[in-house]
């Protein structure tokens, strides 16, 4: 890399962020603001249906019958595989958090949480979930879903470090890094009804077969 190229690189990396925060803002906005605001951002183009995110979670987690994450699959229009990663969407308006009578959910960093001391197991969050993101821990009677794994690590969750086609990318809305900012700058999508609010999931959609999306 030459001497003007090396220049012109942080004014680049500061446009792509710029414009990703920018098309976020709705979402950010109610963050405080200095806390992250965490999120994931899936490219639909690279995965492959390996199922290695569903694993490393499983690996994790090791609640029977029940998953945090998984990868459906099913034929599009042009009769090709389509594989679509899905976990909780981290709504922002949770049907979970509305329903539990305990008031045991809660929001942190664009991640919607639950404590445990106050859940009851009554899984009224499971039936509220039109997404089937969250389930009862038939060991613990205890609610669970997925929080991004930020209850066990600060490291990036286990399905991201997992994922060999690097499909999943997890990183902060407020702060991003280069590779993040240039993920959003790609206009990644909510796949949730407008009802949810923002989601902290967002998908970059399949390319058509001609290239265009």
């Amino acid at each position: 890399m030459n001497q003007s190229e090396q220049k012109s690189l942080p004014g680049r990396r500061a446009f792509l962020q710029a414009g990703a925060v920018a098309a976020l803002a709705p979402i950010v906005a109610n963050a405080a603001q200095d806390a992250p605001a965490w999120a994931m951002i899936i490219d639909l183009n690279r995965c492959i249906g390996c199922q290695s995110c569903t694993l490393a979670c499983k690996a994790l987690y090791d609640v029977p019958k029940k998953y945090r994450t998984r990868v459906s699959v099913s034929d599009n229009d042009e009769g090709r595989v389509a594989f679509l990663p899905v976990l909780c969407w981290q709504c922002e308006n949770p049907a979970c958090m509305s329903a539990c009578p305990s008031r045991a959910f809660y929001k942190e960093n664009g991640v919607v949480r639950v404590e445990t001391k106050l859940c009851t197991g009554c899984g009224a969050c499971e039936k509220a979930c039109p997404f089937d993101a969250v389930f009862v821990d038939p060991r613990s009677q205890k609610a669970m879903k997925c929080n991004f794994c930020r209850s066990v690590s600060s490291s990036p969750p286990a399905c991201v470090e997992a994922c060999a086609s690097h499909a999943r990318l997890f990183g902060d809305l407020r702060h991003p890094d280069p590779a993040f900012a240039a993920a959003l700058a790609q206009h990644p999508k909510s796949l949730a009804p407008p009802s949810t609010g923002s989601c902290q999931v967002l998908y970059i959609p399949l390319q058509h077969k001609e290239g265009k999306l």
